[in-house]
């Protein structure tokens, strides 16, 4: 009988996940082949050439040699969100294989497993092998299973696949819970002890079952989001320990490591899913914006964004009259000097607004200006004040 662990591979996120794993089984002496379903086209070379060189078969699920691409079988059924679950579906049509052993990328053997595949040797095509979900008991978990394929069962799950609801969860793990647990169809599932398939968990029980259980412990499984590949300080430190133990062991290759783990965290699954967006009736726009040719850009306004542009525009009430050249303001008269030419020169005065030159008698020449004479007749002036006060005094102390 020709045995096989496969698992699945949809990005290059869970390259390291898968190249881990398969390195423990082989690292565990495992008989068995170890095969894969990955899509080429959405890794690099260099991630394709590492896979290619662990696991025995590589089986391109992008291409048409497994009954259908997984993209074009979706398309088909007219449920292209399906398209992830399709891809375990495959592993029914895998004929060439009597027992198949799935494993996710994401879980990691910590004991030998090939005593499965004699342990279950006697189920049926009409049966699946799997440990219970951590969330809800009654419901296997998908992440490790044990089938013998069979074209029959996968025509079947296919079928079934077209029905209005086929998955509870939208996922692989609600589409085959449906198929082998809840409908009834003549297919089955068959208990596996949740030993080989352990799921850290907060749950209040988790924690002294652990200890209880714990070196019977066959296989762990790293389920959400952060896988140990991101970092190794996180969530239950015990088992990334061990999968870094591992993984150190397998490459020591500084390029290979680099190549590994120096990329983004991933995005997982989901973002392979392809629904159609809902949008809410009045959520969308009935009004139809102008076209850009039609749109007189003169005649609309911009729009006021800032509340203080919708005040009321108004006439101002305080406006600033021009100021004429001469105002009176009282008895002051005031006026603006003027050098045109040989125009008389004019400057503010009190009371008679006479000017200068009149009021002193400093200049005799009335027909025009002289700057050397005007000097002159200027320096003299505080000596005839003082002449002027002198007289004054003098004539005062005589009386």
């Amino acid at each position: 009988m020709t045995k096989a662990y496969a698992t699945l591979l949809h990005g290059e996120d869970y390259v390291p996940g898968a190249l881990t794993l398969a390195k423990t089984l082989l690292k565990f002496g495992t008989k068995a082949k170890l095969a894969i379903l990955l899509d080429k086209s959405s890794l690099s070379k260099k991630s394709v050439d590492l896979i290619e060189n662990t696991f025995h078969d590589v089986v391109d699920i992008s291409e048409t040699s497994v009954s259908a691409s997984v993209e074009k079988v979706a398309e088909k059924l007219g449920r292209k969100e399906l398209a992830i679950t399709f891809s375990k579906i495959l592993l029914w049509n895998l004929t060439n294989y009597d027992q198949i052993v799935f494993l996710d990328s994401d879980t990691l053997p910590l004991k030998p497993l090939d005593s499965l595949f004699e342990e279950f040797k006697e189920i049926s095509s009409k049966e699946i092998v799997a440990a219970p979900d951590i969330g809800w008991p009654d419901l296997f978990n998908s992440g490790v299973f044990l089938i013998k394929p069979s074209k029959q069962a996968f025509d079947e799950i296919l079928e079934f696949s077209k029905s209005s609801q086929p998955s509870f969860d939208g996922a692989d793990q609600g589409l085959l819970n449906e198929f082998f647990t809840i409908i009834d169809n003549g297919y089955s599932w068959v208990r596996l002890p949740f030993l080989y398939n352990v799921t850290p968990s907060a749950h209040y029980q988790y924690n002294p079952a652990l200890e209880r259980f714990r070196d019977q412990i066959r296989l762990v499984h790293f389920i959400g989001a952060s896988k140990p590949w991101h970092t190794r300080y996180e969530g239950n430190e015990e088992f990334r320990n061990v999968w870094w133990k591992h993984f150190d062991e397998f490459f020591s290759d500084e390029a290979t490591r680099i190549h590994l783990l120096s990329r983004p965290q991933g995005q997982g699954e989901a973002h392979l899913f392809k629904f159609t967006k809902l949008v809410n009736a009045w959520d969308t726009d009935e009004e139809q914006a102008p076209s850009l040719e039609n749109l007189n850009i003169s005649s609309q306004p911009p729009k006021k964004i800032f509340p203080w542009e919708e005040r009321e525009q108004v006439e101002p009430t305080r406006v600033w009259e021009p100021v004429s050249l001469a105002r009176e303001s009282g008895g002051r008269r005031e006026r603006r000097v003027s050098l045109d030419g040989n125009t008389e020169a004019r400057v503010s005065s009190i009371g008679s607004g006479r000017s200068l030159r009149r009021a002193s008698n400093q200049f005799k020449d009335e027909t025009g200006f002289n700057p050397e004479k005007s000097l002159e007749e200027v320096s003299k002036m505080p000596l005839k004040f003082l002449q002027s006060k002198r007289s004054a005094d003098e004539g005062g102390s005589s009386k």
